[in-house]
């Protein structure tokens, strides 16, 4: 049923844009001490979680021919559909293809800008795992296993904008687990649900290092939980409706159908419910937690030209700093207080 298979390239991630972001011309400056803890644990945090979404994005962005992972919004580069914006049907079974390198500059989203401009570097991305295609064949397909992410390409970097502070790691890896299910009634129309999960053990951090300007570079690590569910649905009715809609949260929900490992609940007083990611951080002595939850609607246009509208936001971030517990922040507000450019 797949006359046109086409890469998610730039789209499933594209609220990546909706967080909070800036630049600053005092990054030369030495944050006060009250700034600079914060700012180093963004930064780590900031390269822990985008890493893990560029190797979903890449998981997706699978061309049908060769089974190989495009980082190149290939709909275009092909040019093998008429409809602007591309995207007339998935495959899921091409997740299976495995070892491929992720080139993280050359993600892009569906209007063609850089999906993570402050991260660069590249990394090999193992998959393992099983996709079923429902009858008729590629009408419905449902697939789950694991993505390894291997920091053995040479150096993974996240730079901070608002404030200089880097983030890299220079080697190690972590793996984290996927579900998916896709449903397509027509050419540029279906429906995508796709939740992953990554859960860092203690025993087991990731490090990174850490470096304001001016300052000295040491070693950061971190151990926590991060769940993200994508739902992205693919509209097209010829002479009226071409649009794709990206529903995104963020937060410290079990993968559907587990029920551990998952983040913290009882964070937000008015939502004690409300599950948030939760990472635990070690820095130079320096002990902090950060729990957020995100859930946000990116509309995408393909008119030409393309266009997105933001919906619906909502953003929670709490910081635990040796003991105290701050917020709740969102983005902006906490690039206000921080100096910093913070992701989900």
């Amino acid at each position: 049923m797949f006359k046109t298979i086409i890469p998610l390239t730039g789209i499933m991630l594209g609220l990546l844009s909706v967080a909070g972001c800036g630049s600053s011309n005092n990054a030369a400056s030495p944050p006060p001490p009250s700034q600079q803890p914060i700012q180093e644990d963004n930064a780590a945090q900031n390269g822990t979680s985008q890493t893990q979404d560029a190797a979903t994005q890449s998981m997706m962005n699978m061309d049908a021919a060769s089974g190989e992972p495009l980082n190149t919004s290939s709909h275009q580069v092909h040019g093998v559909d008429s409809v602007p914006g591309g995207l007339s049907g998935l495959d899921l079974t091409r997740t299976t293809n495995t070892p491929w390198v992720v080139s993280i500059g050359t993600l892009t989203n569906a209007d063609g800008t850089l999906m993570f401009p402050n991260l660069s570097g590249s990394f090999t991305v193992t998959a393992s795992g099983a996709a079923v295609t429902s009858w008729p064949v590629g009408m419905d397909q449902q697939a789950n296993g694991t993505l390894t992410v291997n920091f053995a390409n040479g150096n993974v970097v996240y730079t901070d904008p608002a404030n200089g502070a880097t983030a890299t790691i220079t080697s190690g890896s972590y793996t984290f687990s996927y579900v998916a299910n896709y449903t397509w009634s027509s050419m540029h129309n279906w429906t995508l649900v796709l939740d992953t999960s990554l859960a860092v053990p203690s025993a087991t951090p990731l490090s990174w290092t850490v470096q304001r300007p001016g300052g000295t570079a040491h070693a950061l690590t971190l151990a926590g939980y991060r769940h993200v569910n994508l739902v992205d649905t693919r509209t097209y009715t010829a002479g009226s409706t071409n649009t794709l809609s990206i529903v995104r949260t963020v937060d410290g929900e079990p993968l559907p159908g587990t029920q551990t490992p998952m983040g913290v609940a009882d964070v937000d007083p008015a939502n004690p419910n409300r599950a948030f990611t939760n990472w635990d951080y070690s820095d130079n002595g320096d002990a902090a937690v950060w729990n957020r939850y995100y859930d946000a609607t990116l509309t995408y246009s393909f008119g030409p030209p393309v266009t997105s509208i933001t919906g619906s936001l909502t953003e929670e971030i709490y910081i635990t700093e040796n003991g105290v517990v701050m917020g709740p922040f969102t983005s902006l507000s906490l690039a206000h207080k921080y100096l910093v450019t913070s992701t989900d």
